[in-house]
């Protein structure tokens, strides 16, 4: 609420899951009302949009699984902007970067490098990414116990919104929509060495007090990818919050792994026209980083005030919720 106030947000919502069963320990939803006051008013945990820069990690777990890159390969950043298919694809900060690491792309959160690498090994063979993308789940719905799950929307090659410039977008988080929630469950996988466990709220049915039917960790899939690819994700996302876009968390008390995310949200899909565009500020990741406890994903959208970046939007009611249960839990301990 604070920040919703502060940068005078549109709506948003953050959500905390339990690492090793799924279970959605808090979830909050706010949208603005005509007075400029909040109320949880939508579940937009549930609801899909473009999520922009947090599906990195999506792109990142294809190539790493097909042994396409290793952290220290390396890419052109072209100082943040590159020409594909008669399109241009802009880092959010002209930082004048060149020859990075694929570590270095990711914790800067280039757009250019993710792009890059998808268009320079999938590009002849976009069915090979989508199919990872199917892997991982992001094509289905979490199935969460509770109505108004909606669809995610990925295309594929045929479809007549399938273009050029597709496929290099999709790889930073653009031409496709998942909700909040299914980010979180992709997250909430690899802090858990691989294992996708279904999203879920009820623990148990009772009846006069007394237990008729309770409910555990439902397991989706076992091991998403190979435990050397859980690994070097969770290097790339602890790397972020090191050294890269998720660094002005400052979270001393412990270890966390996460992801920045800023994505543009464009009217009718016109993206030149910036009077039509607007920001979705994001920040997902888990902690403490070297024993994951939760998973907790906060998303803001089209704050109208001060800055729109995840790491200075988002990334602070992570912070804030993140200290709160740890100093709170006796599961540190």
């Amino acid at each position: 609420m604070k920040m919703m106030v502060k940068n005078e947000a549109e709506h948003g919502c953050a959500m905390v899951m339990e690492t090793k069963t799924g279970k959605i320990k808090a979830i909050a939803n706010l949208g603005i009302r005509s007075d400029g006051t909040y109320f949880e008013d939508y579940n937009y945990a549930i609801n899909p949009s473009e999520p922009g820069s947090t599906f990195k990690l999506a792109t990142m777990i294809a190539l790493l699984e097909d042994k396409k890159v290793n952290l220290n390969s390396t890419v052109n950043l072209q100082g943040g902007v590159w020409k594909i298919n008669g399109e241009t694809v802009y880092d959010s900060e002209q930082h004048g970067r060149n020859d990075v690491t694929v570590k270095q792309a990711f914790e800067l959160s280039s757009n250019v490098g993710m792009a890059k690498l998808a268009w320079a090994n999938y590009g002849s063979a976009p069915s090979k990414f989508l199919n990872h993308l199917h892997l991982l789940h992001m094509d289905t719905l979490t199935g969460i116990d509770i109505t108004g799950e909606r669809k995610p929307v990925i295309y594929k090659p045929g479809s007549k919104y399938w273009s050029a410039t597709t496929l290099p977008w999709m790889a930073f988080g653009y031409n496709l929509s998942i909700t909040p929630l299914q980010t979180l469950t992709l997250y909430n996988a690899i802090a858990n060495n691989g294992k996708m466990v279904k999203p879920h709220f009820v623990n148990a049915i009772k009846e006069n007090g007394k237990i008729i039917k309770s409910f555990g960790a439902e397991i989706i899939d076992e091991q998403i990818v190979k435990p050397s690819t859980v690994a070097k994700a969770k290097q790339l996302m602890e790397g972020v919050v090191k050294n890269g876009s998720g660094k002005g968390l400052n979270i001393t008390a412990f270890k966390v792994g996460g992801k920045t995310g800023t994505a543009q949200i464009a009217k009718n899909g016109n993206y030149k026209d910036q009077n039509s565009v607007s920001y979705q500020a994001s920040f997902v990741g888990y902690f403490p980083a070297d024993k994951p406890l939760y998973t907790c994903i906060v998303i803001i959208n089209n704050p109208t005030q001060g800055s729109y970046y995840g790491g200075l939007v988002s990334g602070p009611v992570f912070k804030e919720i993140a200290e709160k249960v740890y100093s709170n839990s006796l599961d540190f301990i």
